[in-house]
Order: C-alpha cells, then sequence, then structure tokens
C-alpha cells in the first residue's frame, strides 16, 4: 500500500469513528442515567471496540476496566470509570484529530 493510501485508509478510520462516538457516548450516559449495568458493559464493549480500530490502546483499556466492573457488578468503579470514559474521550478526539494531521503532512510530497 501506497503512503498516500495508507493516509487515505487511516483518515477513513478515524473519520468513522468520529462519526460513531457521539452515539456510543450517548449509550453511556443513558445507562449511567439508568443505572443500568448491563448496558453500560455493552456500551463499554462498543467503544472498545472503536477504540482499538484506531488504535486508542489506552482508551480501550480504560473501556475494558468498566466493562469489566459492570460485569462483576462492582457498580461505584464502573460509573467511575464510565464517567471518566465520556472526560477522555474528548481529550481522545484531539489526539486523534492531530494524528491525522501529522500523517496527511508527512505524506505530502
Amino acid at each position: 500500500m501506497s503512503k498516500a493510501a495508507g493516509t487515505e485508509v487511516f483518515k477513513s478510520l478515524i473519520a468513522t469513528f468520529f462519526s460513531e462516538l457521539p452515539p456510543k457516548l450517548e449509550a453511556l450516559n443513558a445507562a449511567i442515567g439508568s443505572q443500568d449495568l448491563e448496558s453500560l458493559r455493552q456500551a463499554a464493549h462498543t467503544l472498545k471496540s472503536a477504540a482499538h480500530t484506531v488504535g486508542a490502546i489506552g482508551f480501550a483499556r480504560l473501556c475494558g476496566e468498566v466493562q469489566e466492573n459492570a460485569l462483576r457488578h462492582q457498580a461505584e468503579a464502573a460509573w467511575t470509570g464510565a464517567q471518566n470514559l465520556i472526560a477522555q474521550a474528548e481529550v481522545l478526539c484531539r489526539a486523534l484529530k492531530q494524528a491525522v494531521l501529522t500523517q496527511a503532512e508527512a505524506s505530502a510530497p
């Protein structure tokens, strides 16, 4: 794969992540609001998969912790972790936007 094609694939993955993130965060918020651990587990699992797809390993790890806490009915840890995920999603988005810009600059002729 050429460098330019790789950049386009990367940009496409990030664009998909950005478009799918708001409903995933809404599901997380809804689970917190309803105090539904199973819904929280599912939302965290979905976010974890999406994070792995874009290489956001640290964020994916946090998602996995929330997922595991919800599965084990460790409610306080699950709720606290979920609120942290929501805050970290903003940080992740800024980092991904910067990564796209950096990759675009690196592949420019």
